[in-house]
């Protein structure tokens, strides 16, 4: 039977299998000193899927602050097709009911306090004793056009919004962001971003389809990304200008750093001048969760004062 020539193009291999048949030794994250390689997190994620009580298409809430498993969790839901939905921690119990109901959840995992809501939660621990059923199924291929995650907009202009986000939405945007940025085999990308936020999240899938190293924190702690900065081997860092900021106070940095990718704000011109001033190299960037993160971003040598 020939297959459907409209359909060709549009199925993909798990990138997690992929990356860990490609480069199973290379550290896919780390955290806190411990090293994940990608055949540990691919181990791990096809753990979770198995486990995970979840159909294809389900759209499944993460109230999860920056973690290794939090990473597993996102690819084994891409193993298993549901639809990933990260949910922003900061947010009162309401404001996650109205989200989970807004994008029609059927499931919550969480790792601090239940939310009320009407649908099954689970924490790590529970989903670690369930039952691995589905392990002959998995890992499922990725239908390019199907839903990868909603994430919610920010609210500026009311409440927020959840934005559905292809494969080839996330795919596409990450190849443009290699384009033209670069990206070299031994890169480190330093993600202090939630990955409740696009920006965040768009870096794991970057380094998974890169191959390159991400070095999780759970959250901006100023001295701990400092210290991280000055002392530990970092080549790209996302950055809010706020960050940025407060940051500088801690300077010099590991040379082996080569971008701060600065946006979610509109960066000063006193700001960018203190950069050149210690030779940080800089590109700001503009963004939208619509479009799976970046959409313009400058070069160092053109981004000026």
């Amino acid at each position: 039977m020939k297959a459907d020539p409209s359909m060709i193009n549009h199925i993909m291999m798990n990138w997690l299998q992929s990356r860990a048949q490609i480069s199973p030794h290379h550290p896919a994250i780390i955290q806190a000193g411990d090293i994940v390689t990608y055949q540990q997190l691919y181990t791990r994620s096809m753990d979770y899927a198995a486990r995970l009580p979840v159909q294809p298409g389900a759209r499944v809430a993460l109230l999860m602050s920056n973690s290794v498993d939090y990473v597993a969790l996102i690819h084994a839901l891409m193993m298993c097709g549901a639809v990933i939905v990260p949910i922003n921690t900061r947010l009162t119990h309401a404001e996650v009911q109205f989200q989970v109901i807004q994008t029609r959840c059927t499931m919550l995992i969480y790792d601090d306090t239940p939310p009320p809501v009407d649908i099954p939660c689970y924490t790590v621990h529970d989903l670690q004793t369930l039952p691995a059923d589905n392990h002959a199924l998995l890992p499922r291929p990725l239908d390019m056009d199907a839903p990868f995650a909603i994430v919610h907009t920010s609210g500026t202009s009311g409440k927020p919004k959840g934005a559905i986000l292809t494969y080839s939405n996330v795919f596409y945007s990450a190849i443009a962001s290699a384009f033209h940025i670069g990206h070299l085999p031994d890169d480190v990308w330093l993600c202090v971003l939630p990955l409740y936020h696009v920006g965040g999240l768009s870096i794991l899938i970057r380094a998974c389809l890169y191959g390159i190293t991400v070095n999780l924190h759970p959250r901006f702690e100023l001295h701990a990304v400092a210290q991280c900065l000055q002392q530990e081997r970092v080549t790209l860092v996302s950055l809010v200008p706020t960050m940025l900021y407060r940051l500088l106070d801690f300077t010099p940095w590991n040379p082996a750093l080569r971008l701060v990718l600065l946006g979610g704000a509109a960066a000063s011109s006193e700001l960018i001048t203190q950069c050149h001033a210690l030779n940080i190299p800089i590109a700001t960037t503009y963004g939208l969760t619509e479009a799976a993160s970046q959409v313009a971003t400058s070069s160092p040598a053109s981004t000026k004062p």
